[in-house]
């Protein structure tokens, strides 16, 4: 798959699908009747091979505890946190080549989940947040 044939896959199946320069792109999922706003950007593996980045936010920076978002991080089932601008986002890179339909809607069913749950009231993800 090439990065214009992932724009046309997103706008089949997502909501408000808009890109930007530099290959920026933003889209909508409906994630239990509640609609997450992800980010998508492409990125390149050592080997050479085009791939999605994509991304939820969690929270903004300030609001962050390092420490113990570093510990949660490792514990993740998806992804891992980064910090895009002021944001703490969760982010994970899929493969564009032989990327399905399939592969890809539940990388974001499960990103929209974990970034869900990292605001659950108990958990290991307890004194991230200030």
């Amino acid at each position: 798959m090439q990065w214009p044939d992932l724009i046309s896959l997103l706008q089949r199946l997502y909501l408000d699908v808009r890109t930007f320069p530099g290959d920026l792109l933003r889209f909508t999922a409906d994630h239990d009747g509640t609609e997450v706003s992800f980010g998508g950007w492409p990125c390149r593996s050592a080997a050479g091979g085009l791939w999605l980045a994509v991304a939820v936010k969690v929270c903004p920076v300030d609001r962050l505890r390092a420490r113990t978002a570093l510990v949660v991080s490792a514990t993740l089932p998806i992804g891992g946190l980064a910090i895009a601008g002021d944001q703490v986002v969760l982010r994970q890179t899929l493969p564009l080549d032989g990327l399905r339909e399939a592969d890809l809607a539940h990388a974001l069913q499960v990103l929209a989940t974990t970034a869900a749950a990292l605001h659950a009231p108990a958990g290991p993800h307890v004194g991230m947040f200030r």
